[in-house]
């Protein structure tokens, strides 16, 4: 069956899926929306509740109509809140250097229905039409170019978003960028567009990642600590050695809430006691009364957790739902997870969860700290159809 693909640059890049592929991709498959369920994409009617920081920072600057790239797909989490904000009349050019998360990703876009969503196999780097080799980790999400420890390699032609701009005549309004590593290779090769277009940037940035924050500085962009809503400087950045989601707003585009400093006044103060004692493994706060508006939850973790491989799971429940939640190893969650971001559109009875998947040697107390977060500009108040459970 003959293929139809993009233009001539990218025929090995653009994923085509002919009718007896899918018929072969879905043979033995009771229900499609099982697959994506296991492959851990939420489907479109139950809501986006992971990684909750940046699915905030999507829904607050990715507009109906919009163009937007999202550089590092993995199964399509990012995809499809993307997907939902841009609206029928907006497009998602989705870039995945992985072939094993390939699959998995088309699978969950026709799932979601995302059908302003395109998908380009490739590894987004300073140039176009090299081979490098894309590394596979122990877990599918970390595969990377520079990982020192993989099981297997494989070989992926690259592409430089400068060159796709230019080709496609797609320039981005916002991308989001978390390719394991990559992203200042990336940001080389997407140079021109940054000067021309000042799109806004999210990168999940390593602690050896400050090449990335000088070089966007240098291009006139603020940076914003997605998970702490403050300003981050080098200084500031070198400070704490972790890794971050950082938001780049280009200082002389149209101005936003990120543009401005934000404020934070303390809600509430509380903890939660972890007894190992107790046969439970799931553990609440009480339940807090909050305003509507935008919060921000800090969690102060016991000092046990630094070097503790236990997965726990940290959430917030409001309007009787889950509202967002972060899934982990208790030494992740303590080293980069320590904030929650929450949008509540009326006054709620906000609760905070952990499930212990393992039981605590000793009594385990964690704070929580919440602020509400007042800025200059107002948060757009919207609701993504197929988004019934995001925050507003």
């Amino acid at each position: 069956m003959e293929k139809i693909y993009f233009r001539d640059p990218y025929r090995a890049m653009a994923v085509i899926l002919d009718i007896e592929q899918r018929i072969n991709g879905i043979k033995g498959q009771v229900d499609i929306i099982s697959i994506q369920i296991n492959g851990n994409c939420t489907p479109w009617y139950r809501g986006n509740t992971g990684e909750p920081a940046v699915n905030t920072v999507v829904r607050d600057l990715c507009k109906p109509g919009d163009t937007v790239f999202d550089v590092g797909g993995h199964i399509g989490s990012m995809t499809v809140a993307m997907s939902r904000s841009v609206g029928p009349r907006g497009q998602v050019f989705t870039f995945e250097a992985s072939p094993r998360n390939i699959p998995q990703l088309q699978r969950n876009i026709v799932a979601n229905s995302c059908f302003n969503s395109h998908l380009i196999h490739c590894a987004v780097y300073s140039n176009s039409e090299d081979i490098i080799q894309i590394r596979y980790s122990n877990a599918s999400a970390a595969d990377g170019i520079y990982l020192s420890s993989y099981s297997e390699s494989i070989d992926v032609s690259t592409l430089s978003l400068d060159d796709f701009v230019d080709d496609t005549g797609q320039t981005p309004s916002f991308v989001k960028m978390d390719i394991e590593g990559a992203e200042y290779e990336a940001l080389l090769g997407f140079k021109k567009t940054i000067e021309r277009a000042h799109p806004s940037i999210v990168l999940e940035q390593f602690p050896s990642q400050i090449r990335c924050l000088t070089f966007m500085n240098e291009f006139g962009y603020r940076a914003v600590d997605v998970d702490t809503l403050e300003e981050i400087t080098e200084e500031i950045f070198n400070s704490e050695k972790r890794t971050r989601n950082i938001l780049y707003v280009h200082r002389e585009s149209p101005p936003t809430p990120y543009h401005y400093e934000f404020f934070f006044h303390k809600y509430f103060e509380g903890s939660i006691n972890i007894d190992p004692a107790s046969s439970e493994i799931l553990y609440h706060s009480e339940q807090i009364k909050i305003c509507d508006g935008r919060h921000r939850i800090y969690m102060n973790y016991p000092f046990s957790w630094i070097s503790s491989n236990d997965t726990v799971k940290i959430g917030v429940q409001a309007y009787g739902k889950d509202f967002t939640f972060y899934h982990g190893p208790k030494s992740a969650l303590y080293q980069n997870h320590r904030y929650l971001i929450v949008n509540l559109p009326k006054a709620a009875d906000l609760v905070i969860w952990i499930e212990c998947l393992a039981k605590a040697v000793d009594t385990e107390t964690v704070g929580i700290t919440i602020d509400h977060v007042v800025s200059e500009i107002p948060f757009r108040n919207r609701r993504s159809i197929g988004d019934g459970l995001l925050p507003i």
